[in-house]
């Protein structure tokens, strides 16, 4: 069984061997991909992510904090946070779209 300690350092190091491999590929992607309203779109989909990771850890942090709550949110039939995260993703995607529409409708 790893400790937290091996899964930390193993989880620091696909991240760091992600950013540097994302660094090699950036010279190889062809100039058209390069473009502000491909950027803008990556920029949106990493503040996606990153907004539903705090949403699990908040929520994580959270049941972890008062276990009598999670007993308490178990009984009364709320066993995941599936539907919050769907509306935030919904809500991500729409603005996703709304950019590329300005996008496209400033380029035309």
């Amino acid at each position: 069984m790893l400790s937290s300690l091996t899964i930390g350092l193993i989880s620091a190091a696909c991240i760091f061997g992600g950013a540097l491999l994302g660094l090699l590929l950036q010279g190889l992607l062809p100039q058209h991909h390069l473009r502000d309203n491909s950027k803008d779109t990556v920029k949106v989909v990493a503040g996606t992510i990153a907004t539903l990771s705090a949403l699990v850890l908040g929520l994580l942090v959270g049941l972890a904090k008062n276990p009598s709550s999670t007993i308490a949110l178990v009984s009364a039939g709320v066993t995941s946070a599936a539907p919050a995260v769907a509306s935030v993703n919904a809500a991500a995607s729409a603005a996703a779209v709304e950019l590329e529409m300005r996008q496209f409708r400033k380029n035309r």
